[in-house]
């Protein structure tokens, strides 16, 4: 797996995801911690680059999927 170009938004993605430690992170915080409205396509160049992301499959109140490194 390759990691992506730093600063980039698939780096600060793949950063939180990391700092994670493997804990699920919402699609909310990527959106409103980090500002990333485009984190979805984030997290499919990602998983392209090599890295293995869990998403859940079940959504929050507000319709969020999470995220984790497997």
């Amino acid at each position: 797996r390759r990691s992506p170009t730093a600063r980039t938004q698939a780096a600060k993605v793949l950063k939180a995801l990391v700092d994670a430690d493997g804990q699920w992170l919402s699609g909310q915080y990527f959106l409103r911690e980090l500002y990333l409205s485009q984190y979805h396509a984030r997290i499919w160049d990602l998983e392209r680059l090599g890295w293995n992301i869990e998403h859940s499959t079940e959504k929050d109140m507000h319709g969020f999927v999470s995220y984790r490194l497997v």
